[in-house]
């Protein structure tokens, strides 16, 4: 693998077990935040590897995927730290940006879906619709956020959680079925082993989203 590559795969490392003591941490306590701090960065750093290294080979598909992420974890990272969502700057160019994405990236699935190859830049066309979908539902949102003006409580925090979810089932996915699988033995790889975290990660997802929206009774969930 090149320089970036390695870059990538590293902190992609780095962010999956940061990601993972932010998962199990209680919410909300210390433990939780500094961990979600190291996760942002080591997260950023390597969304910016792996869209360089896409920009190079060139892989379209990568490169949609490494801005994506980095929205998905800056996003809810400012959903974390605001006590109210708005019409703020930070907000309204999130929202052009990632409609940008997947306004390009579905736009691409269908010319790769019409093509005699089915495919652009050797990735099949349902890999831009899988890509372009997940921005095109977090535009939506974005969208009602802004239309809304204010969004704060336990809609704030089901924001951070599903975004940072979402980055985290990226990362895990990158780590353990994508160029992370190299590291790992080949009888690993081909047990199917490798492909289970990335699904737990949306099982705990949906779990804290059920946890917020709908608590038990003294169930209190602080950010």
């Amino acid at each position: 693998m090149s320089l970036i590559m390695w870059v990538h795969v590293i902190f992609g490392t780095l962010a999956v077990l940061a990601g993972f003591m932010a998962l199990v941490a209680p919410k909300g306590q210390a433990w939780h935040i500094r961990a979600g701090k190291l996760y942002v960065l080591t997260m950023l750093i390597m969304a910016a590897a792996g869209g360089l290294a896409a920009l190079l080979l060139p892989q379209a598909i990568n490169v949609f995927a490494a801005g994506l992420t980095a929205y998905l974890v800056m996003t809810a990272w400012h959903a974390a730290n605001k006590k109210q969502l708005g019409r703020d700057p930070f907000e309204i160019i999130s929202c052009v940006f990632i409609l940008t994405i997947a306004s390009i990236c579905l736009g691409i699935g269908v010319e790769a879906m019409n093509s005699a190859e089915g495919a652009y830049h050797g990735y099949t066309y349902d890999a831009y619709f899988i890509i372009g979908g997940i921005a095109a539902f977090a535009a939506l949102m974005d969208i009602s956020l802004l239309i809304r003006g204010n969004v704060a409580g336990k809609q704030r925090i089901a924001r951070h959680i599903w975004r940072m979810s979402v980055s985290y089932f990226i990362a895990v996915g990158s780590l353990f079925e994508g160029p992370g699988a190299q590291a790992f033995p080949d009888f690993l790889r081909e047990s199917g082993v490798l492909g289970i975290p990335a699904p737990l990660v949306i099982l705990f997802m949906l779990y804290w989203l059920i946890r917020t929206l709908m608590p038990r009774p003294g169930f209190k969930f602080s950010h």
